[in-house]
């Protein structure tokens, strides 16, 4: 794990693939423990999860996770962790992370004021 300090958030959209549907219950319940035992580890190096809420109009994915990580070693050990246990076999992902911030726009008003001062519109 990386020791940089900075504080990871993840989201993370999800839905079950077809072949889930087809697993026998014990299979899927061997599984779903794997997969907490996992993250449980991820909590225990640090992660904080916020909630998995069902997701209604206007996307496509069932589920939607918030997690946020103490640095993006703890996110992708859990990450790889989760593949090398046939998650991504049966779910499909799509995720964005990125460092947080206490000024949202602080960015995108530095480079407004530099498009300004290079004579932009």
């Amino acid at each position: 794990m990386s020791g940089g300090g900075e504080l990871i958030g993840w989201v993370s959209f999800w839905k079950p693939k077809d072949e889930w549907y087809y697993l026998p219950l014990d299979e899927r319940e061997r599984l779903l423990r794997e997969w907490d035992a996992i993250r449980a580890a991820a909590l225990g190096h640090g992660a904080t999860q916020h909630g998995t809420y069902e997701c209604r109009a206007s996307t496509a994915w069932a589920r939607v996770s918030f997690w946020e990580f103490p640095d993006l070693g703890v996110l992708t050990e859990m990450v790889d962790a989760l593949s090398d246990a046939e998650y991504y076999q049966y779910f499909a992902e799509e995720n964005a992370f990125g460092r947080r911030t206490e000024d949202p726009y602080g960015n995108y008003m530095v480079a407004a004021d530099a498009t300004l001062a290079f004579g932009g519109e």
